[in-house]
């Protein structure tokens, strides 16, 4: 006897049977609906998610207009409000990047140069935790402020973010958008690498010096010298007017940010021993970094201050280069990402402030706050040397 062929759906109440192809639409719709309610309930109770502890993957920032005025939005809202209205009177200069443009608050870049240029507009679109993929989206979004100049001084947070990530994704400007929705949503933050709590510290104590056996930073970094040089090109391309492209300062009088420890289990105990700047310190801190923590970056950052100290330029030079590069946990940005911003700079029509060119590797520690930030004193220094490029642009 025969058996009928089996089922390939259920029967309605009209005899008709559902076909699998609708069964799945049905299923996907259903599973959408539920997540886009969990997510309007997250954000009817705690709002938007907070960004990835200090650094997050592309910055929730974006330009919205109205009214007359265009406003730097971003969550959660930042300290101080960028506002300027869409018809500007006199010149105006846009600078772009992450809390080195916007910190300290009132004495930062931009406002050191207005100071100096009275007579120019200067617009702050600067955030904490800006990455280049978001300075490329504000550079094109900044068309509705009419600048007549865009500085970009960024870089450091490539490498930085990376270490709470845990991978490297290319940019593409349509991808902005995109991105900016996932920084916004609750079920993203969820299905987001967790940093472990060692790097959690790296927001908590910025500049301490910390052990970890995670070399993701180190093994992704030709991927993220790419991604930076591609998302500096891209942020050039779409700028509305010319680019000033800044290449980065960094303290010198800071240690690394981490040390690994992977293979050393001594070096974590003798950290505390290997913070020392200056004079007979640093000799007996090498001496402990060389026996118990190996040639990394610790060992190299003391090798490069002892030459300092001796007068040695070129010594200290190759330890300070080589210290940033084996960072494990990097809130500065290797010496080589400023190879890189030059090279953007030769490739496109940018106009290059070569700090490194100016005042060498090793600028002076007061003009810092910490590792990275600058101070008042540090800012107005940058603002001196982007004056004269900045008149030269708008005078073109």
């Amino acid at each position: 006897m025969s058996r009928p062929p089996p089922s390939t759906g259920k029967k309605t109440s009209t005899g008709k049977k559902i076909s699998t192809g609708k069964k799945i639409l049905f299923a996907a719709v259903m599973t959408a609906s539920l997540l886009l309610g969990a997510e309007g309930i997250a954000r009817m109770l705690w709002g938007h998610p907070p960004p990835f502890d200090m650094i997050i993957r592309v910055s929730q920032c974006q330009l919205t207009s109205a009214g007359g005025q265009t406003t730097l939005d971003c969550s959660p809202p930042q300290r101080e409000t960028t506002t300027a209205s869409t018809a500007p009177d006199r010149p105006r200069v846009v600078l772009l990047g992450g809390s080195s443009v916007r910190l300290p608050w009132q004495n930062n870049i931009a406002s050191a140069l207005q100071r100096r240029m009275p007579g120019v507009d200067v617009i702050n679109l600067a955030a904490e935790g800006m990455s280049v993929a978001n300075v490329a989206r504000l550079a094109e979004q900044s068309a509705a402020l009419s600048p007549d100049a865009v500085i970009i001084y960024a870089g450091h947070n490539e490498y930085s973010g990376t270490v709470f990530y845990g991978r490297v994704q290319g940019t593409r400007l349509w991808m902005l958008p995109i991105y900016g929705l996932m920084a916004r949503s609750w079920i993203h933050a969820g299905l987001t690498r967790t940093p472990r709590l060692i790097q959690r510290d790296m927001s908590q104590r910025p500049g301490a010096l910390l052990a970890t056996d995670d070399d993701t930073a180190l093994t992704l970094r030709d991927a993220l010298d790419a991604r930076l040089r591609n998302d500096l090109a891209l942020a050039v391309a779409v700028s509305p007017a010319p680019v000033i492209l800044s290449t980065l300062l960094r303290n010198p009088d800071r240690p690394p940010t981490g040390v690994l420890t992977d293979g050393l289990p001594e070096c974590a105990g003798q950290l505390h021993r290997l913070r020392a700047r200056e004079g007979a310190g640093l000799r007996s801190a090498l001496q402990a970094a060389e026996q118990h923590c190996g040639e990394g970056a610790i060992t190299w950052w003391l090798r490069g201050r002892i030459a300092a100290e001796d007068g040695d330029t070129d010594a200290a030079e190759d330890g300070w280069r080589r210290s940033l590069a084996l960072d494990p946990l990097p809130l500065r940005a290797p010496l080589e990402a400023d190879d890189l911003i030059r090279a953007v700079a030769a490739d496109t029509d940018a106009t290059l402030l070569d700090l490194e060119a100016d005042v060498g590797v090793f600028p002076p520690g007061e003009w810092f706050t910490d590792p990275l930030h600058l101070s008042r004193k540090g800012a107005d220094q940058v603002a001196a040397r982007l004056q004269p490029l900045v008149s030269r642009v708008l005078d073109h």
